[in-house]
C-alpha cells in the first residue's frame, strides 16, 4: 500500500507558484491531494487551526529569487509553521525544496532547537535545480529525477517503522470510507439527488425507528450517519483483514518506561462527549447517600497479605489479629470515602434508546476509587466488575472503578449532566459479565 498520505495532508508551501507546479503536477498525477500556499500569511491557515500535516514540502527562500542571508529567511519559515503546522501535529516529514539548499543546516538546527512541539520526524534536502529551471521548466532528466524523489521519500519514512505503519492505517481508514460509500451507495443508477434522498431517510429510519418523524434536520442526519458508521466498521475491519501487506514490519518493544500507560487506558474505556439522558454507556456522577455504596466497599474490600504487617504485633492473638485487621480497613474505606466519586452507568439497550421505546431507565452503580486500593478489592466475583487503572483527568490522579452488579436497577428519569461516556467495547464486556452474574445457575444439592 502507498506508504504517502492520500488524504490530503501534503502541504506544499513556494512563494512561486510556477517552480512548485511540476511537483503539484506529479503529485496529481499520483493521485495524492495536497495544500499549497505561497507563504503569503493572508493566505495561511487561520492561527488557532487544527491541521494535522503528514509531509511538507517547504521552499527555504520566500523571497523571490533573490539571495536572503539565512538569518534573514529563519524567522519567516518560523512564522509561516508556526500558522501551517499544529502543537499537537503528529509527525511529519520535512522536505526542504529549495535553491538555497547550503542554509538547510542552519533551518533545520533552528527548526529543532525553537519549534520542538512541531519538528519534523526527519527531513530531506532538495535542490530545486536538479527537477527545473528558474521559469518552472523540467530539465532533461526530470522523470529520472522526481521517481528518485518519490522513492527517497518513501525510504526515509520507511526507517521510521511505527510512523509509517501511522500513515498505512490513515491510507486504509480513506480507503475503508471508499469501500463503504461503493457498498451502501452502489444501488443508484440515476437520478443520484433523489435516489440518495431516498437511501439517507432509509438510513435515519433504521436507527431512529418511529423518533425519526419528530426529529429535526440536525437530528435525522445524525441518524443516518449512524447507520452508516456501521457500514464503515465492517469496511474497516475487512480493509485491514485484507490490506496490510504479509510483508509489514513490526517494531516490538517491551522494555520497561517512565511513561504511565495509564492515560491510555483512560481514552481507551472513555468517550469525553456531551451525552443525552437514557444514552447507553453515559456515566453520571451522583451524591454519596445510598448506603449501597458503603455496603459494596464492605463486602468487596479485602483483605491482602500486605496488610498483616502493617498490623501484626508480637504475641498478637488470632482473634487480635482479626480485630486489627478490621481496623485497619475500617481506616481504608473512609480514605476512599474521602476520594471515591460514585456514579451510576446507563446500560439501556442502545435500539431502544434510538428509537424512544425506553419506559424506564436501567443503571448500575459504580465507585470510582484511587488506583493505590486497588489490590485490596475482590475481582474474582461474579457480582462485582473491577475496571482496569487509568488516569482519572477529572482528578488528575490514576484511579479505577467497579460495578456492583447486585444493585443493579431502574428508575423513572435519569437526572444530571454527564461528559463521560463508557466505549462501546467496554460497554460490551460489562454487559457481557451482568449476564452471566443473572443467568448463574448455581448449585443444587442435598445435604446429609
Amino acid at each position: 500500500m502507498n506508504t504517502l498520505p492520500i488524504n490530503g495532508r501534503i502541504v506544499i508551501i513556494d512563494d512561486d507558484i510556477n517552480q512548485a507546479r511540476p511537483l503539484m503536477e506529479e503529485l496529481g498525477k499520483r493521485r495524492l491531494p495536497y495544500l499549497y500556499y505561497d507563504g503569503n500569511p493572508e493566505n495561511l491557515p487561520i492561527s488557532g487551526t487544527l491541521n494535522d500535516v503528514r509531509l511538507l514540502f517547504l521552499d527555504i527562500n520566500l523571497q523571490g529569487n533573490s539571495f536572503r542571508p539565512v538569518k534573514e529567511l529563519y524567522p519567516i519559515i518560523h512564522a509561516i509553521l508556526q500558522r501551517v503546522i499544529s502543537p499537537n501535529n503528529f509527525p511529519y516529514v520535512l522536505v526542504c525544496w529549495s535553491r538555497n539548499i547550503e542554509d538547510y543546516n542552519y533551518i533545520i538546527e533552528q527548526l529543532y532547537q525553537q519549534m520542538r512541539d512541531r519538528s519534523p520526524i526527519c527531513s530531506i534536502p532538495l535542490s530545486k535545480a536538479d527537477f527545473f529551471t528558474m521559469t518552472g521548466e523540467k530539465t532533461d532528466d526530470y522523470d529520472e529525477k522526481i521517481e528518485l524523489l518519490f522513492t527517497r521519500i518513501s525510504d526515509e519514512i520507511s526507517q521510521h517503522i511505527s510512523f509509517s505503519n501511522l500513515l498505512q492505517w490513515e491510507n486504509h481508514i480513506h480507503a475503508a470510507a471508499n469501500h463503504a460509500l461503493n457498498e451502501s451507495l452502489s444501488c443508484i443508477a440515476n437520478d443520484w439527488d433523489s435516489t440518495a434522498d431516498w437511501i439517507f431517510t432509509k438510513w435515519g429510519l433504521a436507527y431512529a425507528g418511529r423518533r425519526f418523524k419528530a426529529q429535526n434536520s440536525s437530528e435525522k442526519l445524525k441518524s443516518a450517519f449512524f447507520t452508516l458508521n456501521h457500514f464503515m466498521q465492517e469496511a474497516m475491519d475487512i480493509e485491514i483483514s485484507n490490506g496490510v501487506p504479509p510483508d509489514s514490519r513490526f517494531n516490538e518493544d517491551s522494555s520497561d518506561r517512565e511513561e504511565s500507560l495509564l492515560h491510555f487506558n483512560e481514552k481507551l474505556i472513555f468517550s469525553f462527549c456531551q451525552t443525552a439522558p437514557k444514552e447507553p454507556g453515559r456515566i453520571v456522577i451522583t451524591n454519596a447517600e445510598l448506603d449501597t455504596y458503603k455496603d459494596t466497599l464492605g463486602t468487596f474490600l479485602r483483605e491482602s497479605s500486605t496488610i498483616i504487617p502493617i498490623v501484626r504485633k508480637e504475641g498478637m492473638s488470632d482473634k487480635d489479629l482479626r480485630k486489627a485487621i478490621d481496623k485497619h480497613l475500617s481506616k481504608v474505606r473512609e480514605r476512599i470515602y474521602q476520594q471515591w466519586d460514585i456514579f451510576k452507568l446507563v446500560i439501556n439497550p442502545i435500539c431502544d434508546f434510538a428509537q424512544d421505546k425506553l419506559r424506564v431507565n436501567r443503571v448500575i452503580p459504580g465507585i470510582f476509587i484511587p488506583a493505590e486500593f486497588y489490590n485490596l478489592i475482590i475481582r474474582n466475583s461474579d457480582a462485582i466488575y473491577v475496571s482496569p487503572k487509568f488516569h482519572y483527568t477529572k482528578k488528575d490522579k490514576d484511579y479505577f472503578f467497579i460495578l456492583d452488579f447486585r444493585y443493579f436497577t431502574s428508575e423513572q428519569h435519569d437526572n444530571g449532566e454527564s461528559s463521560l461516556k463508557i466505549k462501546q467495547i467496554v460497554l460490551a464486556e460489562i454487559l457481557s459479565k451482568l449476564s452471566r452474574h443473572i443467568n448463574r445457575q448455581g448449585l443444587l444439592f442435598i445435604d446429609e
